[in-house]
């Protein structure tokens, strides 16, 4: 992946009083319910995708909101890709192939704005400035809208129901665009057809309503002589019929297609999470392209059997290879292996605000570099839940351990007897 939105720091924003991030291509943040999960998330989006908060996204009202992000990997290769002005605006404000932008919001129903950071090579200073024409549109480029999926969100309108905003929506923007640039010729002609049969200037208008209009306009002209209607039937625009797009299914055998919301959970976020797969797949074929979109996604193993979350996890790992940044928040120790440890995030809350806890891969780098054998035992389905979940995590080998009769390893081994069966005391 060329560029990679490296870090973020959210302030203000929710559940969250300041969180600092580091992220890579894939990312997977766990912790328990009600931990601020979802609003890391949402203010990542936020970061991208201009919308004005209300006083509930304030921590605390007196404060402004503000998300900063650093994007790195913008070198040469990827401004030459963007259109000359943007290219232009941009280029003051990367250093080091680097690009850091904020959104702020001052106050409760107020806009945001977008800025980015100004560093002067000559003093070292540094100082926010409002985002110049173009710059916008630039990192628009860059990252477009995130794809966000809540985890509460109805699967079935997200797969089958034409928005913007939606899965279904995009995949059919995709796909759209690529038959009107490779059949426009056919599609002029066939909307030609179409408007020749029924708009009021048309040459082969049909009957019924070449008699409408005479009719009306003769009653008409009792009243105001000379003055006629004719029956006006919109121009059809290639985006409109792709507003009433959607989805159905089929089972082996069936011949009558059945809408995705009669399916049950499981079967509507396998084909949610199928679309997104497919959607990467027709951005991969385009070698050309420069972006890299947000994939957000709150607990995509909701509804799914273990073998799904499995596929799950990793289409979702190819799809980060593949044009995609993902972000994950789960419960599901099936979404982290061994291999995630450097890209998983522990969220919990603490003093009532989200916090970033050591990060996974540093709570067990010591584990992977001297006792790799123990770090397969740690990601054992069997562990790896309570391992996910845990304040500290103690290993034990058998033979080197010996409990002292202390009593406060006495009061530890009546506390947990299953960690320390058969020790020698």
């Amino acid at each position: 992946m060329a560029h990679l939105l490296e870090n973020v720091i959210i302030s203000n924003f929710k559940s969250v009083e300041i969180v600092e991030i580091s992220l890579q291509s894939y990312n997977v943040m766990v912790g328990y319910n009600n931990a601020g999960k979802s609003n890391i998330l949402k203010a990542v989006s936020w970061l991208f995708k201009k919308s004005t908060l209300g006083p509930e996204c304030f921590k605390d009202i007196t404060k402004p909101v503000s998300v900063e992000g650093i994007i790195t990997g913008v070198d040469e290769p990827i401004i030459s890709r963007l259109p000359q002005n943007q290219a232009t605006a941009m280029q003051p404000y990367i250093k080091g192939c680097k690009l850091i932008i904020r959104r702020i919001q001052n106050t409760p129903n107020t806009s945001s704005k977008l800025q980015v950071l100004f560093e002067n090579s000559a003093d070292g200073s540094s100082e926010w400035r409002d985002s110049p024409t173009g710059i916008e549109a630039g990192i628009s480029l860059l990252f477009p809208e995130p794809i966000f999926i809540n985890a509460m969100e109805d699967a079935a309108e997200d797969s089958s129901k034409y928005k913007t905003s939606t899965t279904i929506g995009k995949l059919l923007s995709t796909i759209f665009n690529n038959i009107q640039a490779e059949h426009n010729e056919t599609i002029t002609q066939a909307f030609s057809s179409f408007q020749n049969l029924f708009s009021a200037s048309g040459t082969n208008r049909i009957q019924e309503l070449v008699s409408f209009d005479d009719d009306v306009s003769g009653v008409i002209s009792t009243f105001f002589p000379g003055l006629r209607i004719k029956a006006q039937i919109p121009e059809i625009e290639f985006k409109e019929i792709l507003k009433s797009a959607t989805i159905s299914t089929f089972e082996d055998g069936d011949t009558t297609g059945k809408e995705i919301s009669i399916l049950g959970h499981g079967a509507q976020r396998a084909i949610q999470m199928g679309l997104i797969r497919y959607l990467a797949d027709q951005k991969r074929s385009q070698s050309t392209t420069v972006n890299n979109t947000l994939l957000l996604v709150e607990e995509p193993e909701l509804y799914m059997h273990p073998q799904a979350i499995d596929n799950v996890r990793d289409a979702m790992k190819s799809l980060s290879d593949i044009g995609f940044q993902v972000l994950i928040s789960t419960h599901s120790p099936r979404l982290v292996t061994k291999d995630d440890v450097r890209s998983t995030l522990l969220v919990t809350k603490q003093n009532n605000a989200t916090t970033i806890r050591k990060t996974l891969f540093e709570a067990v780098s010591e584990v992977e570099k001297n006792a790799p054998t123990q770090l397969d035992l740690l990601f054992q389905l069997s562990n790896s839940s309570n391992i996910l979940f845990s304040d500290k995590v103690l290993l034990i080998e058998e033979d080197l351990c010996v409990i002292p009769k202390s009593p406060a390893f006495q009061d530890l081994l009546c506390s947990y007897p299953q960690f320390f069966q058969n020790f020698p005391t």
